[in-house]
């Protein structure tokens, strides 16, 4: 079974540059993991029905169908479409800014949170209900619906742990929003300009949650694991196990790129999480020798966004909000110019973060999901890559951290 899926992913795989299936323009311009300027504008764009495809609420109704929320507008053609609503200033209750909201005449709406990577806010489904309930107090009706990845509940933080399951519906980019773009493209084949837009956008949510195979391969695939009990059953351990398989690769990865940091980097030193690739945890690398308390703010952070895959890492320059602005900024630009040269490729990009964010600077790292076959075959190539970017991180680190200290 092993071999006859091998031969169809190198049959597919030889399609690649007839096809130019790799190609992605959002993977281009390094915008996959941006919430507001890509991903809430660019929903926003296709579900408004005076949106610049011409193609009136199609795109709208088509999104309400698959997300459960066509029976909020009696008129999709009313519906307007804003994102980044300011509700006011935020306090424990109200205010904030909602990624996007769709509302007809009526009061009737759709408020959609919408998270790729970031956190949750406290209280912000609670404050969004406050403000929906404004729109019903009119005469309206409304739906909150909370867009991840993965389809996951939102946070006791984001809840207040007041709001229920049922007080708002959990939609996923892995599931509806790929199957709406799906059935998009397959509808707009006579708009071949509107069709590859979508067909990049799907490429690149597929991407975004670890379903990279085209659906022409899955499916063949599909097809040959359940041609007999045996090969079912055999895939089936197979996948139950491959978590297992990426946590003992990373594992060892991890212990590994600790020591050589240790080696690496004099007069500085390392700490592990004990999860080493699971979201959010990774490794640190402070400037100073351990135990040092003054040297604990700041530090370099190499994690995870999500477990076992996408990579980040994070500067910690150990800015607080005490600083003026204009020092802020002022390390912001040097680090834009100290390390923008060397992360010009595909594989990183350098961006600014909020002002008071610890981390001043972050750097999209690669997808280690697309890596987890090199850590097997050329495991030295992956380490060496790593310690290299880490140096020109902490030679810059080093250098401004110096520079703003004197």
């Amino acid at each position: 079974m092993l071999s006859d899926i091998q031969t169809i992913i190198n049959h597919h795989q030889k399609d690649h540059a007839t096809k130019a299936s790799r190609f992605n323009l959002f993977e281009v311009l390094r915008i996959t993991s941006d919430e507001v300027r890509l991903h809430s504008r660019l929903l926003a764009e296709l579900l408004d029905p005076k949106g610049a495809h011409d193609q009136g609420t199609t795109l709208l109704d088509l999104f309400l169908d698959h997300c459960g929320c066509k029976a909020i507008f009696p008129d999709t053609s009313k519906v307007r479409v804003l994102v980044e609503y300011y509700l006011g200033v935020t306090t424990p209750t109200s205010g904030g800014r909602i990624d996007l909201l769709l509302i007809d005449d009526q009061q009737n709406a759709v408020i959609i949170e919408n998270k790729i990577f970031a956190g949750d806010q406290e209280n912000q489904l609670l404050r969004y209900t406050h403000f929906g309930n404004q729109l019903a107090s009119r005469g309206g009706t409304y739906q909150l619906v909370y867009l991840t990845l993965h389809g996951t509940s939102a946070s006791d933080k984001s809840t207040g742990k007041t709001l229920k399951e049922d007080d708002y519906s959990t939609i996923a980019y892995a599931q509806q929003i790929r199957q709406w773009l799906g059935d998009a493209i397959t509808q707009f084949q006579h708009v071949p300009k509107l069709a590859i837009a979508l067909e990049h956008y799907q490429q690149l949510i597929e991407r975004l949650t670890g379903q990279n195979m085209n659906q022409a391969l899955e499916q063949e695939i599909a097809e040959r694991i359940t041609q007999d009990g045996q090969s079912f059953e055999t895939a089936k351990a197979i996948a139950n196990t491959l978590g297992a398989a990426k946590q003992r690769l990373l594992s060892q990865f991890g212990d590994d790129l600790a020591k050589r940091i240790t080696a690496t980097f004099e007069g500085s030193h390392v700490e592990q999480s004990k999860h080493f690739g699971a979201k959010w945890q990774g490794l640190e690398l402070f400037f100073g020798e351990s135990g040092d308390v003054d040297n604990r703010n700041a530090h370099i952070r190499f994690s995870f966004l999500s477990d076992f895959n996408d990579c980040y890492i994070e500067i910690h320059p150990g800015l607080s909000e005490m600083e003026s602005i204009e020092k802020n900024h002022l390390k912001r630009v040097e680090y834009s110019t100290l390390l923008s040269d060397h992360f010009s490729g595909p594989k990183m990009k350098v961006q600014n973060t909020e002002k008071y964010w610890q981390g001043e600077w972050v750097c999209r790292y690669f997808k280690l999901d697309d890596r987890f076959t090199d850590l097997i075959d050329n495991y030295e190539i992956v380490m060496n890559e790593v310690l290299t970017d880490l140096k020109i991180i902490y030679k810059a680190f080093v250098q401004l951290q110096q520079q703003f200290t004197d």
